[in-house]
């Protein structure tokens, strides 16, 4: 929370937020220190968070594009640990699942990887993934919970405030504003409090969960492009095994032939008809190898479409789910201030009672005093339009402070939106480089409706 500096008005004497914290009670002044103490903790929460993440990205950044610029995806195996990103830790888990599966052969050569090998690379590097999420959003619950209790210590503080004030008024037996006022500004005090603790909070939680969300796109996109650069090297390693076996076979058959010509040399006619054999069946056989090799790479094409079309379906499920829970929470939330509301409403009219009830006893006390009767019931008046007034303008600023929280959670949750929309990309048909967009913000007329502006 800002310091508390001292204020003065022309025409008022001691109006200075001291002078509320001077008039509170032993309950008012300890909220304010324990909202105090609740905006130092959250302001060095939100610093903490801020510079570790924007690190944590610069770094992801980094490491991206020195991975992006190497062909073979085993490149860092050897300096991965001295990369201090999420991402290296990522690739880092990887290459350990990778070094436990045998990959190198007796002569030095590496092997191509199965697809169930695949696949088991690919969920080590998402509990990678899951476990670096858990790394980032830790300490986040004490900022979600000063956003959410702030505003409810300060409205406590008010109300208790307010009820000891008209207490007071009762116990003096008169309704002045030198009875109301300290009452009424210790009560006030604790509700600017809340506000203080609460707004620079929802900011920071805002923009911490948006760096977050960037980070965890960083993550999701690296594990993918990890992904196709092994499933790259691993075709090239299998087209490079399947050259081989083809030049041993065309050995062999030379070889057949070299023999088969030594053996019939003084049967030539024989030894004719028995090569243009031979070259017939040979060249039948590579046709039908030929042929069982494209249907293979079809094969591996449809696979791989499917499971992206899998994939893609999962992921829009999951948006799907994420958006209820929104909504359903939204609504939660509003039950709850409708019902606190009423609460308030209802606690106001009692008061109010209590107060007719009070002037119309001091009316039947005062009946011989008809000229200070009426004096004190002008001053009660007077006080009851002020007070109304007074209501009525902190209903309005209660109200226009609703609306503009309710403008900023619709503009966080477009920008998930949007965020969302940018990681949902089909996958070509041939492997490449995804590139990673920032959400278009140019249809926002309002400047002030990004959720990072301070």
């Amino acid at each position: 929370m800002p310091l508390m500096i001292p204020f003065t008005l022309p025409g008022l004497a001691d109006t200075s937020l001291y002078y509320a914290f001077r008039n509170s009670d032993v309950l008012g002044k300890g909220i304010v220190i324990v909202l105090f103490l609740f905006s130092m903790i959250t302001w060095c929460i939100m610093a903490d968070k801020g510079i570790g993440l924007k690190c944590a990205l610069r770094d992801c950044a980094a490491f991206l594009e020195k991975f992006r610029s190497k062909r073979d995806p085993m490149t860092f195996a050897d300096r991965i640990e001295e990369e201090p990103s999420p991402t290296a830790r990522v690739c880092e888990a990887a290459y350990l699942r990778i070094s436990q599966m045998n990959v190198t052969l007796p002569n030095g050569a590496s092997r191509a990887l199965s697809f169930e090998e695949i696949d088991i690379i690919r969920a080590t590097m998402e509990q990678a993934v899951a476990d670096q999420i858990i790394v980032l959003e830790g300490k986040m619950i004490f900022l979600a919970t000063a956003v959410s209790i702030s505003p409810f210590m300060g409205l406590f503080g008010t109300v208790w405030g307010i009820m000891l004030a008209f207490t007071e008024l009762a116990i003096a037996g008169k309704a002045d504003i030198q009875t109301l006022a300290p009452g009424v500004s210790g009560a006030l005090l604790t509700t600017v409090g809340g506000l203080l603790v609460a707004i620079p909070s929802v900011i920071g939680y805002n923009v911490i969960t948006s760096q977050i969300k960037s980070t965890i796109v960083h993550l999701d996109n690296f594990v993918e492009e990890f992904i196709v650069k092994l499933k790259i090297e691993n075709i090239a390693l299998q087209e490079l095994q399947e050259q081989e076996r083809k030049a041993q076979e065309q050995k062999d058959l030379l070889e057949k032939a070299r023999q088969e010509q030594e053996r019939i040399r003084q049967q030539e006619q024989a030894r004719q008809e028995e090569q243009a054999r031979l070259e017939r069946e040979r060249r039948q056989l590579e046709q039908e190898r030929q042929e069982n090799e494209r249907r293979r790479l079809e094969q591996e094409r449809l696979e791989n479409e499917r499971r992206r079309l899998e994939q893609e379906r999962l992921e829009q499920e999951r948006i799907q789910k994420e958006e209820q829970a929104r909504l359903e929470q939204e609504r939660i939330r509003q039950q709850e201030q409708a019902r606190l509301e009423q609460e308030r409403l209802q606690k106001e009219e009692q008061e109010r009672i209590q107060k007719e009830e009070q002037a119309r006893l001091e009316q039947e006390r005062l009946q011989k005093e008809e000229q200070e009767r009426i004096r004190q019931q002008e001053q009660a008046r007077l006080e009851q339009e002020r007070l109304q007034k007074e209501e009525q303008a902190r209903q309005e600023s209660e109200r226009k402070r609703f609306e503009q929280e309710r403008f900023q959670r619709e503009q966080a949750s477009l920008e998930r939106e949007f965020n969302l929309q940018n990681t949902v990309q089909p996958e070509p048909e041939e492997p490449e480089q995804p590139s990673l967009r920032q959400p278009d913000l140019t249809g926002i007329q309002n400047p002030n409706d990004t959720p990072w502006e301070t």
